[in-house]
């Protein structure tokens, strides 16, 4: 299907009675990483639904369009979702790109 790559949120989609949404999601991996809907393969798109992050996650950042990079390294960050406000980041945090569902994301040790 060639949609392996798309992830975008699909829950306002108007849909008309009757439309043929068989293997809508399969194989779109993006998509399937991101969002759990009612058939992982058929949709509807209106049942699809953020899944929510791993509890391992400590905390939730919004880097997406405030990191400016040297290479893999990061020079300078904000979070856009304002919650990064007291962490430290202790050595040279780095940045990854495409690491789950097409997202990218820095790593880093928090002090």
């Amino acid at each position: 299907n060639g949609a392996t790559t798309f992830s975008r949120n699909l829950t306002s989609w108007r849909i008309a009675d009757g439309a043929n949404l068989t293997d809508m999601f399969k194989g779109a991996t993006a998509h399937t990483a991101r969002f759990t809907c009612d058939d992982a393969d058929d949709g509807p798109p209106s049942s699809c639904a953020e899944a929510p992050y791993p509890s391992s996650l400590a905390h939730r950042f919004d880097f997406s369009e405030t990191v400016e990079t040297s290479g893999d390294v990061v020079i300078s960050s904000l979070d856009a979702m304002g919650k990064a406000t007291d962490v430290q980041v202790v050595g040279s945090p780095t940045y990854a790109r495409h690491v789950q569902a097409g997202l990218n994301a820095i790593n880093f040790t928090a002090g």
